[in-house]
């Protein structure tokens, strides 16, 4: 491992670790004479520019719209922001932050506003709203339903 650049590396342990359990769902480009071609292009290739990807977006710009070959880079995002501000997620927020257990560790009112104030459009307070939600679904799942199961 000592003769590969920091790159390999990197992308050697996201092979072995990070992708088998976490990100295998890119499949298409998993296929195993795409992966054999790719592991032999040199590090210079992958990343010149500072463009991540370079060689592979080199390709498909031959098959596929400018706006889809010079993408950003994009994540997994998931639509919180959005589903916060629909009915149903906003419903079932509210209700959890009026609920007695997030009285006990918050202030139902500021976190009340939170939420109005991102429903409303005035500012977005997803990630904020989102760390209250998942901490009281913890709480619920680890402390509440448990002490049920042992009772």
């Amino acid at each position: 491992m000592a003769k590969y650049d920091d790159t390999s590396k990197m992308q050697y342990i996201d092979l072995t670790n990070w992708l088998l359990g976490y990100i295998l769902l890119r499949v298409p480009l998993l296929d195993k004479e795409a992966f054999d071609v790719a592991k032999k292009i040199n590090t210079v290739e992958k990343l010149k520019d500072h463009i991540p990807k370079y060689a592979f977006r080199k390709v498909a710009e031959k098959f596929l719209p400018k706006q889809t070959s010079g993408k950003k880079k994009l994540g997994f995002p998931v639509p919180i922001r959005v589903w916060l501000k629909q009915d149903s997620g906003y419903g079932r927020t509210k209700a959890m932050f009026n609920g007695e257990r997030a009285g006990k560790f918050f202030n139902q009112k500021q976190i009340m506003q939170l939420l109005d104030d991102h429903k409303a459009g005035n500012r977005d307070n997803s990630r904020k709203i989102w760390v209250i939600y998942t901490f009281l679904i913890w709480y619920q799942v680890f402390f509440v339903e448990k002490k049920h199961n042992f009772a």
